[in-house]
């Protein structure tokens, strides 16, 4: 809710998939007229979030190549059941850190087994950006059930975490 205080605020959605971060976010007023970018590898989904209006722009991409955006030019950046997907947390983290304004916000989730096993560097990329000052954590959340409703037993007693970092 304090992105929809912030008049400047840009938000980045990495992964945004159909849009459906968008949807949550307009519903508090925070999308849509705001400087909201919808970034996602998938050239369809990014045509399904597209026409739902969410976002001001739209960007085809990986999350394991350098991010086509300026530096310094996000007061947010989001990511919602996306990270489980990446294997370069070496150069993500370090490009997340980079588009967002000083003291922005990055607020992600990730799976409870893939953080605590550091799979693809998560956490110790993340530890090393808080080290050099990077960025600093503000909350790792406690695991909460990632698709509860899956009739798959193996998917629906899986977990994950909501993180946040600012950067310094």
């Amino acid at each position: 809710k304090s992105l929809k205080q912030q008049v400047d605020a840009k938000v980045l959605d990495l992964g945004c998939g159909t849009g459906m971060s968008g949807e949550a976010l307009a519903e508090i007023g925070a999308a849509g007229g705001c400087g909201y970018t919808g970034f996602d590898i998938s050239q369809k989904s990014l045509d399904l979030a597209n026409a739902k209006g969410m976002y001001d722009t739209i960007i085809k991409g990986n999350l394991e190549r350098a991010l086509p955006v300026e530096s310094n030019s996000f007061s947010a950046v989001i990511s919602v059941g996306v990270l489980s997907y990446v294997r370069s947390f070496e150069l993500l983290f370090p490009e997340i850190c980079r588009v967002m304004k000083p003291k922005g916000l990055f607020v992600f989730t990730h799976r409870t087994e893939l953080w605590r096993d550091d799979v693809g560097g998560c956490f110790s990329q993340a530890e090393k950006l808080t080290l050099s000052q990077g960025w600093e954590c503000v909350s790792i959340g406690e695991p909460e059930p990632y698709m509860p409703l899956n009739p798959d037993v193996n998917e629906s007693s899986k977990t994950i975490r909501i993180l946040a970092y600012r950067k310094n």
